[in-house]
This record gives C-alpha cells, sequence and structure tokens, in this order.
C-alpha cells in the first residue's frame, strides 16, 4: 500500500499549479481517459487538468475521452480506437512546423 500512496502522492504533485506552469508552453499534452474510469473522475479529471494546462499557457492540449472505457484503455473494449487516435496525434505533432529557436529546450550540437 505505501507505493500505491506514493504513486498518489506524485499524481497530485505533477497535476499542481507549480509543475503545470513550468511545462514548456509549446510541449503538447494529449490526456486520454475512460468515461467509466473512477480514478479519473468519470472524465472530469482529465478535463480539469487540461483547463489548468491551457490556463497557464500551454498552446496544445487535447483530451480524449471514451464512452464505456474505464482505467486501462489499452487493453479495453476501445483498444484500436485508443491505440488510431494516439497514433493520428503523434503524426499531427511530427508533421508540424519546427519549434522556433525560443522555444528550443536546447541548443543543437553541430556534429561536424
Amino acid at each position: 500500500t505505501e507505493t500505491w500512496c506514493q504513486l498518489l502522492g506524485a499524481i497530485g504533485r505533477v497535476q499542481s499549479r507549480s509543475h503545470i506552469q513550468a511545462m514548456p508552453a509549446y510541449l503538447p499534452v494529449l490526456l486520454i481517459a475512460g468515461r467509466d474510469d473512477p480514478m479519473a473522475q468519470r472524465g472530469r479529471g482529465p478535463l480539469a487538468l487540461a483547463g489548468r494546462m491551457r490556463r497557464a499557457g500551454l498552446r496544445d492540449v487535447r483530451t480524449l475521452l471514451y464512452d464505456g472505457a474505464r482505467h486501462e484503455l489499452l487493453n479495453d473494449h476501445c483498444r484500436d480506437a485508443v491505440t488510431c487516435d494516439i497514433l493520428d496525434w503523434v503524426d499531427d505533432r511530427m508533421a508540424a512546423k519546427p519549434l522556433t529557436a525560443e522555444e528550443r529546450p536546447c541548443n543543437p550540437v553541430s556534429v561536424g
């Protein structure tokens, strides 16, 4: 039970205002949850977190909720749809315009 308590504590810290405000505005975020997942407050948790992230300035936050699904979305009845949605989301971001020099978390190293 100690590990479970540590996990729940970490989830709370990660969702804190200070952690969210420290996230780079350019960082894309995908939140997924089942509408029947009590851990995600039946979808209310991810929606609230997405709102806090947007208010903190994150520009690309997407939330997907799956009807009739619970906690293990990749093992649930909607696993094929979830997998496709994740891949589509990643593909969309890979095709997006490159980051500006100011948005890059580090300077590229030239190999010569």
